[in-house]
């Protein structure tokens, strides 16, 4: 599928993942997404705990070794055969007699199939205990008795409920997933080509602006205001060139060098100063200084890998400001960024907290958000840009520097807008000091 979408393996796997598991809860029963394309293997997903949304019957196989194993052989076999063969008949019988219902879906070259249930359908459920009896005949008394009870345990319904309703969740679980590949990879591609084209432009734009100052000096003998104004353009442009460069492609081998904490934040604060504006969001910045081994007081200085480390707090920033609700002269709104020195197990760090006001996250999708592509539920009607990637490589870059990372929600007393801060701690002195010391 790499040859196909601008998007990473992991970023795929994701998403593939996301659609087992929200399949699984709108039908009640294990589901595997089984998809195919020319030239390349298929892949089949089954998440870990698809046994555990299943019925009983379901759950009684998954729980056992070998009939895990044949259950998940059984998927692939059946996914593969309703995938390529044309049938009127949306409803498929595993080895064991038990019903699911399939969707195939053809996205221009490639066919996804969702193969997911546990049920008996009344029409076939007298052959589908056929099956059952077959297959149980070779074992123990005991555990053909369990597995018959297991068996009538499971719900019934007609084929028309199943097709009309289950066949129906089925499909959109299916259209979301092709929706979100399709738009992540043009997301991907556009990011990569506009990013390009714009860091040529500003790149070209420094140079003018250069010859521009010099030309005046010579011919209009500007003074030191004006000097100072073309520095703070300048210095603008470059910020911008920087940052767009770290957005495109691989950054690298991280290199990692101590550098002030204070200009990565305030050069991130800066770039997103006009898109808060226009929300009417305030950003405020607070960062404690400490006493340095020189004797000054300053923000101090982090070993890091820059380029990384920017471009997280760019995502961290976008992310505040994307999902504040905009400030009104009844509801001001504001971001905060606060800084303070943090001792964590004998090793000195600094902890960056960034709060925001507005869509909150539920507590049970507190982890859930670092994962790549997943996107909180209470953003769904929001109608707000994303893809769920941009704290997923935030997590990775402070993991990067040997840092933690977590974030917190909670909804205001007045109901209108939750504050969510996102809290990262970063060692003074980078990832593995200790070890690099115990190696010197």
């Amino acid at each position: 599928m790499s040859k196909k979408y601008q998007i990473l393996p992991s970023e795929i796997k994701q998403l593939q993942e996301e659609a087992v598991r929200r399949a699984t809860e709108s039908v009640g029963g294990p589901v595997g997404l089984y998809e195919e394309w020319p030239d390349e293997e298929p892949t089949l997903i089954v998440t870990e705990d698809t046994g555990k949304h299943g019925r009983g019957f379901c759950r009684a196989i998954w729980e056992d070794k070998y009939g895990k194993d044949s259950c998940l052989l059984d998927h692939h076999t059946r996914a593969h055969a309703l995938s390529q063969e044309p049938t009127s008949q949306p409803i498929s019988e595993c080895w064991l007699g038990v019903h699911n219902a399939f969707c195939r879906l053809k996205e221009n070259s490639s066919t996804i199939t969702l193969l997911g249930g546990a049920f008996h359908a009344r029409e076939l459920k007298n052959e589908a205990f056929e099956k059952l009896n077959k297959y149980i005949q070779s074992m123990p008394s005991e555990q053909q008795e369990r597995l018959t009870i297991l068996w009538n345990e499971i719900p019934d319904f007609d084929e028309t409920h199943v097709i009309n309703v289950t066949i129906k969740q089925l499909e959109l679980v299916g259209l979301w997933y092709s929706f979100m590949i399709t738009e992540l990879s043009r997301f991907r591609y556009e990011e990569s080509q506009v990013s390009h084209d714009l860091l040529i432009f500003i790149q070209s734009l420094i140079g003018n602006i250069e010859t521009l100052a010099i030309e005046l000096k010579r011919s209009q003998n500007i003074g030191k205001k004006w000097d100072a104004r073309f520095e703070e353009i300048l210095r603008q442009c470059e910020a911008y060139s920087g940052y767009l460069g770290t957005r495109l492609g691989n950054l690298g081998n991280p290199e990692f060098v101590y550098y002030p904490l204070r200009s990565i934040i305030y050069d991130s604060v800066e770039l997103h100063k006009s898109k808060a504006k226009k929300k009417g969001i305030d950003l405020f910045v607070d960062l404690e200084k400490i006493l340095n081994d020189n004797g000054r007081t300053q923000i101090p200085e982090i070993r890091m890998a820059k380029d990384y480390l920017s471009r997280a707090f760019h995502n961290i920033l976008d992310n505040a400001i994307k999902y504040s609700y905009s400030g009104t002269a009844e509801h001001p709104r504001r971001v905060d960024i606060i800084g303070k020195y943090l001792v964590k197990q004998s090793n000195p760090g600094y902890i960056i907290k960034v709060s925001n006001y507005g869509i909150g996250i539920d507590e049970d999708e507190l982890e859930k958000v670092f994962e790549p592509g997943y996107q909180g539920r209470l953003r769904a009607g929001e109608m707000r840009p994303g893809f769920g990637v941009g704290l997923s490589f935030v997590k990775e870059c402070v993991q990067l520097h040997d840092g933690t990372i977590s974030i917190e929600s909670h909804r205001l007393s007045d109901g209108h807008a939750w504050l969510t801060t996102l809290n990262i701690w970063l060692p003074l002195h980078g990832p593995n000091v200790i070890a690099e010391a115990t190696e010197g």
